[in-house]
């Protein structure tokens, strides 16, 4: 327990050296800087997941459920997805904005108990609803990634317009880029939410849980499964 508190207490620091230190390079555009920066958000990110597996080991339900655990694996999964796509493609940017968020969620979790007890974690957990909740989390990641990146397009789009060739500009990705990014984001958000769905709706049935489909929690899912159904539809088959 004091290990993980200690892994805890660190990754939260690294995290918040990481932003400080993107920021700065936003700011000077130094390559020593940026390299700091990135070498602090994987270490973070390396003990966040060490402290996940750890919590996962050492506890008797499975860490998804309370509200503490969920700030934590939504941080982790935001993190992991920004450090992907900035392996891949250099978006130093989005980094910053992605980074910024996941520290904020991390910095939250500080307020609320670690060891929170609910009535779905003691009662009625399976496999099943474990893989529920983890795809539905990851599918909210996505979706947020891809709302970051469509206010960068924006913001983007507009400072091209007017022909603004300020730093934001300069260090950002194409348009295209961004599009494409946007595109894949989406639909593997609607991959994992519909996934989610599926899993969350035969739980439900084995378990005989009739409030189950009363939760606004599923029938905001569903809605949003349906938006963004559209929004891939729309880009895939109108050619948007």
């Amino acid at each position: 327990m004091r290990g993980e508190l200690i892994i805890y207490d660190v990754t939260v620091y690294l995290y918040a050296l990481s932003v400080l230190f993107y920021f700065l390079d936003f700011l000077r555009s130094n390559k020593k800087i940026n390299r700091v920066a990135f070498a602090l958000l994987c270490f973070g990110w390396l003990l966040q997941t060490a402290f996940l597996i750890l919590r996962f080991m050492e506890r008797d339900f499975i860490p998804v459920f309370p509200m503490f655990d969920t700030l934590i694996f939504y941080a982790w999964a935001l993190v992991t997805f920004s450090i992907v796509i900035n392996s891949l493609f250099r978006m130093q940017l989005f980094v910053l904005l992605a980074n910024l968020i996941g520290f904020t969620m991390v910095a939250i979790s500080l307020f609320i108990a670690q060891d929170e007890p609910t009535l779905i974690s003691q009662q009625l957990i399976s496999e099943l609803l474990f893989i529920h909740v983890t795809f539905a989390l990851l599918a909210y990641s996505f979706f947020l990634l891809t709302f970051l990146l469509a206010l960068l397009y924006l913001l983007l789009n507009d400072l091209l317009k007017k022909k603004r060739w300020n730093k934001i500009v300069q260090r950002a990705p194409s348009l295209s880029r961004l599009e494409q990014l946007l595109y894949w984001g989406n639909a593997f958000g609607v991959v994992f939410l519909l996934l989610s769905l599926i899993l969350g709706s035969i739980w439900a049935y084995e378990q005989s849980v009739s409030q189950f489909w009363f939760d606004p929690k599923i029938g905001t899912s569903f809605l949003v499964l349906f938006v963004y159904c559209y929004i891939v539809y729309g880009r895939t088959i109108l050619h948007w």
